[in-house]
């Protein structure tokens, strides 16, 4: 979820480290808290949609926050706000590929977009909610089967290649531990 390790987490939850930039940046993205979280002393807060300002963080804002569409604040002066809708940003996405084609990037640009597929699509739940997406989305467009295919299985393919290394290093380690009893 944060791209850390727990031990690394921990280690700034009880403060043996800082809470760097970018991690604060990652929370704050993530739960969607708008106050500056490395200040140990500000209360945490949310920016409400319905009052337009920022308000005392809780479970209620969270919730909001994961099922609303993300707005952003466009550089340089900040004051530009834009909430993108999911069709903006398929499209976007569609141009991004078209780009990296016309590039010769697309095969990197794949690979990408996979990874990220897997990473986010990996429990039962999640693509059983991608394939009733397709289907209700795209009902007779048959080029949406071969790339809803092609993502499924890499990351079907990520899947077995981690429990494989996982039985692996389970497998070394009942060695390990079966030598230092003999010793």
């Amino acid at each position: 979820m944060l791209d850390i390790s727990y031990p690394y987490l921990l280690a700034v939850e009880i403060g043996q480290r800082k809470l760097s930039e970018s991690l604060a940046r990652r929370i704050t993205w993530r739960f969607g808290i708008s106050s500056n979280i490395r200040d140990k002393e500000a209360a945490p807060m949310a920016w409400d949609q319905n009052s337009k300002k920022l308000v005392p963080y809780s479970l209620e804002m969270f919730r909001q926050h994961t099922s609303q569409l993300p707005t952003f604040l466009i550089p340089p002066d900040m004051e530009d706000a834009v909430t993108p809708s999911l069709r903006s940003y398929g499209r976007a996405c569609h141009v991004a590929l078209d780009s990296a084609q016309g590039a010769q990037r697309l095969g990197a640009a794949l690979h990408s977009l996979f990874a990220w597929f897997a990473e986010h699509f990996s429990s039962d739940a999640a693509v059983v909610a991608f394939l009733a997406s397709a289907r209700k989305l795209y009902p007779r467009d048959p080029g949406i089967d071969a790339a809803r295919r092609a993502m499924l299985g890499y990351g079907y393919d990520l899947a077995e290649q981690y429990y494989v290394e996982k039985q692996k290093k389970s497998q070394l380690q009942r060695k390990r531990r079966r030598k230092r009893k003999r010793v």
